[in-house]
Parts: C-alpha cells; structure tokens; sequence
C-alpha cells in the first residue's frame, strides 16, 4: 500500500529530477549573443543542435511504475470485462488488482465501476444490488 509520505517522497524527488535536467539543459546548450546580428544558418545551427541535445537526452517519465497512474492499457475494455469487475470474479478485488488482471488501465475500472462507461452492466450491476438490498 503507498502511503502519504511515499506519494510526498516520489513528487520530491520528481521535482529535484525536474531541477536537475533543467540546469543540464542551462549548461550544456551555450545562449545566443542577441547584440549579435545573427543569419538564418546561425538559427538553423542553433536549432540543430537544441535538437541534437534533446534527442540524445534518455527519456524518462521520472515514474517508477508503483502507482496506479502507471497501469497503462494495453486494450479496450469489453462488456466482458465490465461484468467480470462488477459482477463476477473480480467485485470484489481492487481496482489496481482488477486493472493488473485484466490488462486494462486503473482509470477504465474505476470508471466503469462509477457508471462512467458500461451504463447497460451498471445499471445490471445496480439492480442486482438493490434485489440483495430487498431480500435482507
């Protein structure tokens, strides 16, 4: 489970990474002398090697893949996988645990579950709900 200070502790060291790629940038790409009349191929040059610098930077989301923000889809989710995570084997998991199952995104469950998408397996879902409400 990630607590507070886990989430406080990786946007620290997200915003010190942000700082630190910031001062690289400053110093590894040299300003332009605005006195200086300068050419289309100065500009051009210049761009060429911002260009050249970003492209060589490795890219990194600065993620760790822990959260569920990282859960990334991998396809669209089905009416299937809507009865699954609402009325089958997966209710009663998470919904980190049912996105990781079913290699969706925290984002479809948790919509899904909310009544955002899948209205028809909702409404199912909301009606065998009160039929268990009404027989207690």
């Amino acid at each position: 489970m990630t607590t507070n200070t886990d989430i406080q502790a990786i946007d620290n060291m997200n915003a010190e990474h942000v700082l630190d790629t910031d001062h690289a940038i400053n110093d590894a790409i040299e300003l332009l002398d605005t006195d200086k009349k300068l050419t289309v191929k100065d500009l051009a040059s210049k761009m060429n090697e911002i260009i050249e610098f970003v492209n060589s930077r490795q890219i990194n989301s600065g993620s760790s893949g822990d959260t569920v923000r990282d859960i990334k889809s991998d396809r669209s989710m089905t009416d299937e996988d809507a009865r699954s995570v609402l009325l089958g084997d997966l209710k009663d998991a998470s919904t980190k645990e049912a996105a990781l199952e079913l290699g969706l995104s925290y984002g479809q469950i948790y919509s899904c579950r909310k009544g955002f998408t899948f209205k028809k397996v909702y409404k199912e879902f909301r009606e065998l709900a009160a039929q268990d409400t009404d027989s207690e």
